[in-house]
């Protein structure tokens, strides 16, 4: 059986160059735990600040406002403790986005029920929150901590999010940015940004699974967030995940590297536009979430009427062609996407939606066998589910 086209990225990217070679060497002979006084052991701990300068540069911050972590999900939660730990609850607010990922509505329904009111910010039809919208809910509540995702994980929409931190800091709230999806794919200046965290995993952008980072704007007096030996400058304890770190490092090196090509980056999205064109002329009705947005090179999402994913997946997949509906995190779930619904989708739009992620490299023969696999397979299902 012939390969499957694995267009998914945004679930989990495969292992980048280099990185499975990067790691063996901390899974076998250098074994040593990096607390160690001895020689070997110290090697270790320089191999694992060397990745941590690796990650640094990708985002553009220092070394020491980078701590790894088990991933997205981790370093969210992480900052939402920075945030909010030492807050008093009483009358105070979260403020997260429609469309954030399941991790970021996590942690602010975990501190919902610590007394937090959590409130969200509305996005339009093209999935944008107005900066409107930001300053009207900024004046209204009284705010400790605003989370906003930089590139939609469904739709591949980037935030407008510049300047944002000038409005957050005034109104005396923190503010955290997921940048899960950016790495690879969009430039990056964490400092310019001016977020006080920004969180990041491996596994999006060519690291191993279960190993992520949290970027820090300035050191924070709060306690760790997992207590134990002192690891990670004493915010992470618990011995490090070092081959991990390893590859996460040399994934990093990656992704600097394709998101200094801006030639390979217009070609990216140059395919991604050809695939949609090729699926709008031949699915009759098809329209792309987000269209109307910038939107990172390598995704694309579709609404194909007649087409519930349940059933087009399975289509797909005995055609050789392997995407999904949305969030990874979500897919075990089958209920619409919360971020489609909030872009003003109905149920069964949002039902009916297909998510396409690419690879950096995707040449078109490769695109033309997965337009003509999406398209056979929704014309073939909307004859029998007619809207």
């Amino acid at each position: 059986m012939a390969t499957p086209l694995y267009l998914d990225h945004n679930a989990t990217a495969p292992l980048g160059p280099g990185v499975l070679q990067s790691m063996l060497p901390f899974l076998e002979q250098q074994h040593f735990n990096p607390s160690g006084d001895y020689g070997p052991a110290l090697e270790v701990r320089a191999a694992i600040e060397g990745a941590r300068r690796e990650m640094a540069n990708l985002v553009g911050a220092a070394p020491r406002q980078i701590a790894f972590t088990s991933g997205g999900t981790e370093s969210t939660h992480a900052a939402f403790h920075y945030a909010l730990d030492v807050e008093s609850p009483q009358d105070r607010a979260v403020v997260v986005s429609a469309v954030e990922h399941s991790a970021t509505k996590g942690a602010a329904k975990a501190w919902q029920g610590r007394g937090f009111e959590v409130c969200s910010l509305d996005v339009n039809t093209s999935g944008q929150v107005a900066k409107e919208t930001l300053e009207r809910v900024l004046a209204d509540k009284r705010p400790t901590l605003v989370s906003t995702i930089l590139a939609n994980n469904e739709t591949g929409v980037i935030q407008h999010i510049h300047g944002w931190a000038e409005l957050i800091h005034a109104a005396g709230a923190h503010w955290h940015v997921d940048a899960v999806q950016a790495p690879g794919k969009l430039a990056l200046d964490a400092p310019a940004l001016g977020a006080d965290w920004i969180s990041f995993s491996g596994h999006k952008f060519g690291a191993p699974k279960g190993i992520g980072a949290l970027f820090t704007r300035k050191d924070s007096s709060s306690p760790s967030w997992l207590v134990g030996g002192g690891q990670e400058h004493g915010k992470r304890g618990g011995t490090e995940n070092v081959a991990g770190i390893i590859g996460l490092g040399r994934a990093a090196k990656n992704a600097l590297e394709q998101v200094q090509d801006r030639a390979g980056l217009i070609e990216l999205a140059h395919s991604r536009d050809e695939l949609e064109a090729h699926i709008l002329e031949g699915v009759p009705g098809s329209r792309v979430h987000g269209s109307q947005s910038p939107r990172v090179p390598n995704t694309t999402q579709l609404f194909l009427p007649g087409c519930p994913s349940e059933i087009l997946l399975p289509l797909l997949e005995a055609k050789g062609v392997l995407a999904s509906a949305g969030s990874a995190c979500d897919a075990t779930h089958h209920a619409p996407s919360e971020v489609l619904m909030a872009m003003g989708c109905t149920p069964e739009e949002a039902a009916c939606s297909l998510r396409i992620s690419l690879p950096f490299h995707f040449d078109p023969e490769a695109r033309t066998q997965a337009a003509c696999a999406i398209v056979e397979a929704a014309n073939l299902l909307a004859v029998h589910n007619p809207q």
